[in-house]
């Protein structure tokens, strides 16, 4: 009886090969769009991101068509698709400009890759200039009559709009899906004193004046990670100083001239110069530690704190619930797919997918936190 038990495990293996990309076979209880299933037309109830439906079935678009998967049973491709990124004007070489760039790119690699796994049928891209981004969200909420248009918004956007006392808000647009996170780093020249994160903390908790941050703008995400640091620290963040640059670029080379400084920007930007040799990353601000990282978290070094950049996207508010649920789909099938999952290892992104239900929470809390964060540094 063990030997025919063990020959019929031996005969699923061959049978059920794992494909590359999606997880393997899973139930219909806990299934995912993209796993694998066995039996074609068994339904997984309340299985999707919004809590509908998911078939086992043949997969009818993308890379992993015709393979059998948890699928949504009804799936519309859009025919044409404008992504719209902001890009504020007040300088070139601004830190907001480079996160809008990002933006950009984000919002390209997007729709390259929902065109690739033909759930668009082509996209075009739209930049809008000024107003550290409002303008550009300004813009897209007055559109009336283009329902085939998104957004990319982020946590950059976030600050701005609060920065900039704008009585816009995100909330005024439908949130589809956060995408990609883009989390924080710090990062020291190889020849700096700080060997570890704990000597950091030591004299910050000695003497918070000692240590000089360098990050992008004043007021942006890097400055509000160091915010965050210090508060866990329960350290009042503005008696540390911190040096705003121009772009992460800046931050990185401004940190390569100065042994004594801590930069603060994502972990992309650093590993160039770590792979160099020339940085050190004392930790990542990530939940777990990042591919392209042999740095601890944070939270793995009792620091308490997750936090990045974060990139979604949004749809005008007159989206019809049907063409948001579509959309909402068409997301959801992206985000675990082949081409995309290759996307986000090429650009040093993470994983950072938000169905829209807990997407829409988020930055209620998120825009709370900046908020407060930003008054506290005396924004």
């Amino acid at each position: 009886m063990k030997f025919k038990f063990l020959a019929l495990l031996m005969l699923a293996s061959c049978v059920l090969p794992i494909q590359q990309g999606y997880a393997a076979v899973k139930a219909a209880t806990v299934a995912h769009v993209g796993d694998q299933c066995l039996r074609e037309g068994k339904v997984a109830p309340g299985r999707a991101i919004d809590g509908t439906d998911l078939v086992c079935m043949k997969a009818t678009l993308g890379s992993s068509k015709g393979e059998l998967l948890w699928w949504y049973s009804k799936l519309t491709p859009i025919k044409i698709f404008e992504i719209i990124a902001p890009i504020v004007s007040r300088n070139s070489d601004s830190a907001d400009v480079i996160a809008s760039r990002s933006a950009d790119r984000i919002g390209k690699s997007i729709g390259t890759a929902l065109k690739n796994e033909e759930l668009i049928k082509d996209f075009s891209s739209k930049n809008f200039t000024g107003g550290s981004g409002t303008w550009a969200l300004s813009s897209f909420q007055a559109y009336k009559n283009r329902l085939a248009t998104s957004f990319i918004g982020s946590q950059t956007l976030i600050n701005n709009l609060i920065l900039t006392k704008s009585a816009l808000k995100l909330s005024d647009s439908k949130a589809i899906a956060q995408l990609v996170q883009e989390y924080e780093a710090i990062a020291v020249p190889v020849n700096s004193k700080y060997q570890t994160l704990d000597q950091l903390v030591n004299d910050l908790r000695g003497n918070p004046k000692s240590v000089t941050f360098i990050g992008g703008s004043a007021g942006g995400v890097d400055h509000v990670f160091m915010a965050k640091i210090l508060n866990s620290l329960n350290i009042d963040p503005k008696l540390a100083n911190y040096l705003p640059q121009n772009s992460g670029f800046e931050v990185v080379t401004k940190s390569l001239t100065d042994k004594n400084s801590v930069a603060l920007s994502t972990s992309g930007d650093f590993v160039a110069q770590v792979n160099a040799g020339k940085l050190r990353v004392l930790g990542v601000a990530s939940p777990q530690k990042l591919p392209w990282s042999k740095a601890k978290t944070l939270q793995q070094q009792g620091m308490n704190i997750v936090f990045g950049n974060w990139y979604g996207i949004f749809v005008p508010p007159q989206f019809s619930d049907a063409d948001t649920s579509n959309f909402i789909h068409l997301l959801d099938v992206l985000h675990n797919s082949h081409i995309w999952l290759k996307t986000l290892s090429d650009n040093y992104w993470s994983e950072g997918y938000v169905g829209q239900k807990d997407f829409v929470a988020q930055i209620e809390v998120q825009t709370g936190e900046t908020k407060a964060i930003l008054q506290q540094l005396g924004f």
